[in-house]
C-alpha cells in the first residue's frame, strides 16, 4: 500500500539558473560588472545572438506524477543588459504560473 501511495505523490523538479530573492536584491542595489554577476549567479543560460551584451537566466519548475506526462508549473527568466562600457546593466525579471486542471 505505501509503495502504491509514494508512486502517486507528485515529484517536482526544478531545471536551469535558479536565483533567490536575496540575490536578485544584491544585483538590483549594486553596480556590477559582468564577472561579479557570474560570481553571484553563474554562467547565464544563454546570451543573445545579436550582442554579447545581453545575458538571460533561465529557469523552470516541472510537476510530475506517476505515468502522467510531466508539466511545467512556472518559469522565470531573468534579462540582464550591459551597456556598452559595461559598468552599467539593467535587470528585468518575468515569471510565469501555470494551473492544469
Amino acid at each position: 500500500i505505501l509503495t502504491l501511495i509514494y508512486s502517486c505523490s507528485p515529484r517536482i523538479s526544478r531545471h536551469g539558473n535558479f536565483f533567490t530573492k536575496e540575490e536578485l536584491n544584491i544585483l538590483k542595489s549594486t553596480k556590477l560588472n559582468k564577472s561579479e554577476i557570474i560570481e553571484v549567479l553563474g554562467q547565464p543560460s544563454t546570451k543573445s545572438t545579436f550582442s554579447d551584451n545581453t545575458w538571460y537566466y533561465i529557469y523552470f519548475i516541472q510537476k510530475e506524477r506517476a505515468v502522467f506526462e510531466v508539466k511545467n508549473t512556472a518559469n522565470t527568466v531573468l534579462k540582464i543588459r550591459f551597456d556598452n562600457k559595461q559598468k552599467d546593466c539593467i535587470i528585468k525579471k518575468s515569471s510565469s504560473s501555470y494551473k492544469y486542471i
